[in-house]
């Protein structure tokens, strides 16, 4: 697996993770969002500037406890 592969797979995780709530759930949950965005984070360098978007987007989610849409 490629790291644009590994990327995506880690993107694609992120996502259903937000549109589960779980940012918005128990502590354990939270943790594991907050460790996917770590892992898509040292990505930083091959994202391109949607993406980096929605991780930041994704990072705001988790520190406001906003729902994701």
């Amino acid at each position: 697996m490629n790291v644009r592969e590994k990327t995506q797979t880690r993107l694609d995780t992120l996502e259903t993770q937000l549109k589960a709530g779980d940012h918005l759930q128990s502590a354990e949950d939270v943790i594991a969002v907050l460790t996917t965005i770590a892992s898509v984070s040292k990505f930083w360098r091959v994202l391109t500037d949607d993406e980096r978007d929605f991780v930041n987007a994704a990072k705001m989610a988790v520190e406001e406890g906003l729902e994701w849409k």
